[in-house]
């Protein structure tokens, strides 16, 4: 009996089973069918809505900031250093003496060579008091041939003086040509004793980034001695990949920010884009000019370049997280108010600026999902916001 017992028991729960399905089953054709998204749990989701509005797509590079222009004083003779009237930091302003050499050799060479100027020059004066009296001489004896009472051997004598006063006045006259330039080229080096920041471009002030020399050292012709660089303006250098390269021009507007100053942005503009790439990085050199009247920004420093690339005044606008992939699609789940259910739909991103997008087609409208998008397809039913469970 026992046996028996044990055989009938999976049978009577197949029973039981069958019974309690047919049972759902005749209540749910007794309640007309009711549609299937009814017996569904609906997901809980946050939606953003749609909006329309302008956007801008701005990229961020890095790069530092260099000096507008440096330049770096050398001197130009050989010489002991006497002063030197500036040091790192300090401003200076153009052809102000910054070094000087002592100036007594120089001051000598060019005493020698105004002495010998006067020499050269009294010389030219005896040639031509000798070469105008070979003259008269000659033209007297032309005058004594003609008239039969000189010979033709004294007339050619006073021809070859008067040619040889000729060529020690030509001499005379190169000589002191030499004088000349020897003391121009004297005087020339007894100002080079005085280095002067000389420079012809740009503002008529800059500083001293760099200081080589000491009072007392020796120099050299083109020896470093100081440098000096121009911080009103500032270049602003970064480098750009190929993708963003094409979409750079001149004069477009920039805005600068680092971490010396946060919290505050620097105007400034494309100034020059590098016709090349380095091709061990393939990136551009692009340099950015910026107004620096209060001298915040040093060469050296980091700094943030943020570039508009692309503007849309009228775009359809949804939150960045409204965004989701199905399958080899980029789409969106749009929301049916009146039914919670969400709708998939295939869109066009444009331009992000990392909090919006912009949708380039289809036209769209209503609440767009932007939470919960991995736990729902189409015709998923939604528990919206505010809404009781």
């Amino acid at each position: 009996m026992k046996g028996i017992t044990h055989k009938l028991l999976p049978a009577v729960l197949l029973l039981i089973l069958f019974a309690v399905c047919w049972k759902l089953y005749t209540q749910r054709e007794a309640n007309g069918g009711k549609e299937k998204n009814q017996d569904q749990i609906p997901v809980p989701v946050e939606v953003g809505d749609i909006r329309r509005g302008s956007i801008e797509e701005i990229r961020v590079f890095s790069g530092s900031v260099e000096p507008a222009a440096a330049l770096t004083l050398s001197s130009k003779v050989s010489g002991r250093v006497l002063n030197v009237f500036a040091d790192i930091s300090d401003p200076v302003k153009r052809d102000q003496i910054l070094v000087e050499l002592e100036p007594e050799e120089f001051a000598q060479q060019l005493a020698r060579a105004e002495a010998e100027q006067a020499v050269a020059e009294a010389q030219l004066q005896e040639a031509e008091n000798r070469l105008k009296i070979a003259k008269r001489e000659r033209e007297r004896m032309q005058q004594l041939r003609e008239r039969g009472i000189s010979s033709a051997a004294a007339e050619d004598s006073a021809e070859s003086e008067f040619l040889i006063r000729s060529a020690a006045l030509a001499v005379a006259k190169a000589n002191l040509t030499a004088a000349e330039s020897a003391v121009d080229t004297a005087k020339l080096q007894l100002g080079e004793t005085r280095i002067r920041a000389r420079w012809r471009e740009g503002h008529d002030h800059r500083f001293i980034s760099a200081r080589s020399v000491e009072e007392g050292d020796t120099v050299s012709p083109g020896q470093h001695l100081l440098t000096l660089v121009e911080i009103q303006p500032v270049l602003a250098v970064i480098d750009v990949p190929e993708k963003d390269y094409g979409r750079l021009s001149v004069g477009q507007a920039v805005n600068l920010t680092t971490d010396a100053w946060p919290g505050k942005t620097f105007a400034a503009t494309i100034q020059r884009i590098s016709p090349v790439f380095r091709e061990e990085s393939r990136q551009a050199r692009v340099e950015i000019k910026a107004d620096n009247p209060d001298l915040s920004l040093k060469p050296g420093m980091f700094i943030r370049a943020a570039i508009v690339l692309d503007h849309v005044d009228d775009a359809i606008l949804v939150p960045q997280n409204a965004l989701s992939r199905r399958g080899n699609e980029t789409g969106l789940f749009t929301v049916d108010s009146q039914k919670s259910v969400a709708h998939w739909q295939k869109v066009v991103p444009g331009i992000r600026d990392g909090k919006w997008v912009q949708i380039v087609e289809p036209e769209i409208t209503g609440p767009v999902v932007t939470l919960g998008q991995q736990l729902i397809d189409e015709g998923s039913a939604l528990r919206l916001p505010d809404t009781p469970e």
